[in-house]
C-alpha cells in the first residue's frame, strides 16, 4: 500500500508541476511570443514605411525647391512703396503693347503709408492696396492684355468688372477693381539690400 501510496503522490505531484508549468510559464511565454510577434509586425511595417519615405525624398526635395523657387519669384514681385510710379509706367506700356488706354489709375495714398507703416516685423510681410482702374479698348484686346498682367514684374489682380460701350465707337470702357501687393516700409529696405 505504501508504494500504491507513493505512486499516487507522485502522479499528483506531477499533474501539479504540469499544472503551473502550463499556467506560470507556458501561457505566459505563449502570450509573450504572440505580443513580440505583433510587435515584430508592426516594426516591420514601420521600416517599409521609413523606406518608402527614403524613396520619396529625392522628389520631395525636388518639390521642396520648386516650391522655394516659386515662393522666391513671387517675393520678387511684391512692389515696394518707392516703385509704384515705376508699376504705373509698366501697366502702361503693357496697355499701349495691346492698344488699350489706361484711362485711370486710383488709390488712397493715405491707406497706401497708414498700411505701410502699420504691418508686423516678418521679413516678408506685405498688404494688399485696392486699387480702382480705368481702361478703353476693344473687348479682346482689355481681354489679352489682363491675361498678360501676370508677365509683370509685380503681383496685380482683378476683381469686380465693369464694361460700358461707347457711342459711335467700338471700343469699350472697363472699370476694374483690384489689388496691388505692396511690401512694408520696414521690409522694402530689407528686400532692397
Amino acid at each position: 500500500m505504501k508504494s500504491q501510496l507513493k505512486f499516487w503522490i507522485l502522479v499528483g505531484s506531477i499533474a501539479v508541476l504540469t499544472a503551473c508549468y502550463a499556467l506560470f510559464i507556458f501561457l505566459p511565454a505563449k502570450n509573450h511570443i504572440g505580443i513580440t510577434q505583433d510587435n515584430i509586425a508592426r516594426t516591420e511595417k514601420e521600416i517599409d514605411q521609413s523606406i518608402q519615405r527614403i524613396r520619396q525624398t529625392p522628389e520631395l526635395r525636388k518639390e521642396r525647391d520648386r516650391i522655394k523657387a516659386t515662393v522666391d519669384v513671387l517675393r520678387n514681385r511684391i512692389l515696394r512703396p518707392d516703385s509704384i510710379s515705376s508699376a504705373v509706367r509698366q501697366l502702361n506700356k503693357l496697355c499701349s503693347t495691346f492698344q488699350v488706354k489706361l484711362n485711370m489709375i486710383n488709390f488712397s495714398t493715405d491707406s497706401l503709408m497708414a498700411k505701410s507703416r502699420a504691418s508686423g516685423s516678418g521679413a516678408y510681410e506685405s498688404f494688399e492696396l485696392p486699387v480702382l482702374l480705368e481702361f478703353e479698348g476693344r473687348f479682346l484686346d482689355i481681354g489679352m492684355m489682363m491675361e498678360q498682367t501676370n508677365r509683370l514684374p509685380f503681383i496685380i489682380s482683378f476683381t469686380d468688372f465693369s464694361l460700358a460701350t461707347q457711342e459711335k465707337s467700338d471700343k469699350l470702357k472697363c472699370e476694374t477693381r483690384g489689388c496691388v501687393r505692396i511690401a512694408a516700409s520696414k521690409n522694402s529696405q530689407i528686400t532692397s539690400r
